[in-house]
C-alpha cells in the first residue's frame, strides 16, 4: 500500500494536480488484477520486461554528477550508532521485500541451482540503492536534502534537451513500469498466503485488499498522511529484516517436533 500511495503522490503533485487520486488507483489496480489473474507465469514475465527496458535510468543520476560538490559526503564516520541506526530504520522501507521468495519459491523451476542469481540480483539491488544515494548526497546540501521532498526525481528535473523541456515526466511515466512488479508481487504473495490460510479462492483476499487501496486514496491521500504511514511503517521494517526469518525457523521446528510426537503418540 505504501508502494502505490507513494507513486501516485508523485504523479499527483508533478503531472495531474487536478486528477483524484482515487481514479488513479482504480487505473493500477485493474491492471494490477489482470497481470495476477494470468498467474505466476505472467507475474514473472512482467518482471523480466521491467529488468530489460529500464536499465537506461541507471544512467540518469550520472548527469547529476556534473554539478555536484563531493565535499557533501566530508567528515566521514563522525556519527553515533545511534545516528546510523536511525538512519537505518528511515530507509529500510527501500530494502524490504526479499521475504516473497518464500511464496513463489515453489514455482521456481530447478531452484536450488538459482540461489546465485537470487544473491546477483540482492546484490544488483543493493549497488542501485547506494548509487542514488550517493549522486544524491553529492548533489545536495545537509540542508537542501531535508528541504527536499523528492530528492532524486528533482535531480532528474536538471535534464533539458532542445526537443523535452520537461524530462521527469518522462522518467515518472516510465517509473510506472518499474513500479507495476514492486506492487503486483507483494500483492500476489498476500493475497496466495491468505487463500493458504483460510482456503479461500484467491481473489477474495486480492479483492478487499484492492478495495483498502482505494479507501485510503479517496479518504486520506495527501503528503502528511503519507508521511505519517512511512513515520508509523519504517521502525518495524528494521525490526521484521531481523526477526522474520529466524522466527519462521522457531515457528517451523516447533511444528516438525508436534508432528513427530502426535506420530510416536499414535497407535
Amino acid at each position: 500500500m505504501t508502494i502505490i500511495n507513494s507513486y501516485l503522490n508523485v504523479i499527483h503533485v508533478w503531472m495531474f494536480p487536478e486528477v483524484p487520486s482515487w481514479a488513479f488507483a482504480l487505473v493500477f489496480m485493474a491492471l494490477i488484477y489482470y497481470i495476477i489473474s494470468g498467474g505466476f507465469r505472467t507475474i514473472t514475465g512482467i518482471a523480466f520486461l521491467t529488468v530489460g527496458v529500464s536499465y537506461w535510468l541507471i544512467f540518469v543520476p550520472f548527469y547529476g554528477l556534473k554539478y555536484s560538490e563531493f565535499t557533501n559526503i566530508l567528515p566521514i564516520f563522525d556519527h553515533t550508532f545511534m545516528e546510523i541506526w536511525d538512519g537505518t530504520r528511515s530507509t529500510s522501507l527501500s530494502m524490504i521485500g526479499f521475504e516473497m521468495i518464500l511464496m513463489y519459491y515453489p514455482f521456481i523451476k530447478r531452484a536450488e541451482t538459482s540461489q546465485k542469481f537470487a544473491h546477483g540480483g540482492a546484490l544488483l539491488s543493493t549497488l542501485l540503492s547506494l548509487l542514488i544515494y550517493m549522486v544524491s548526497i553529492v548533489f545536495y546540501s545537509e540542508k537542501q536534502l531535508v528541504l527536499t521532498l523528492w530528492p532524486t526525481l528533482t535531480i532528474t528535473s536538471i535534464i533539458e534537451f532542445p526537443f523535452i523541456q520537461r524530462f521527469e515526466y518522462i522518467i515518472i511515466s516510465w517509473w510506472t513500469i518499474i513500479i507495476i512488479p514492486n506492487m503486483v508481487i507483494p500483492l500476489w504473495s498476500a493475497s496466495r498466503g491468505l487463500r493458504r490460510i483460510l482456503n479461500i479462492q484467491q481473489k477474495y483476499p486480492l479483492w478487499v485488499m484492492f478495495f483498502l487501496i482505494l479507501l485510503v486514496n479517496i479518504f486520506v491521500f495527501d503528503i502528511d498522511s503519507l508521511y505519517f504511514l512511512n513515520k508509523i511503517i519504517n521502525p518495524y521494517c528494521i525490526s521484521f529484516l531481523i526477526s522474520y526469518l529466524p522466527l519462521l525457523y522457531i515457528c517451523l521446528k516447533i511444528k516438525k517436533s508436534k508432528k513427530r510426537s502426535i506420530k510416536v503418540k499414535a497407535p
